[in-house]
């Protein structure tokens, strides 16, 4: 896993290009965050 540390927080550089790619995609931040909740249960 490759991070980086911005403003003492760290983010995952696989997951920041899944998010664009989601974007790019037409996917709001709701849509994605629904997704997310769903695959939880």
């Amino acid at each position: 896993m490759v991070s980086v540390k911005t403003n003492d927080r760290i983010l995952d550089k696989e997951w920041i290009q899944l998010m664009k790619e989601a974007k790019q995609m037409g996917l709001s931040p709701s849509d994605i965050k629904q997704f997310l909740n769903k695959k939880k249960c």
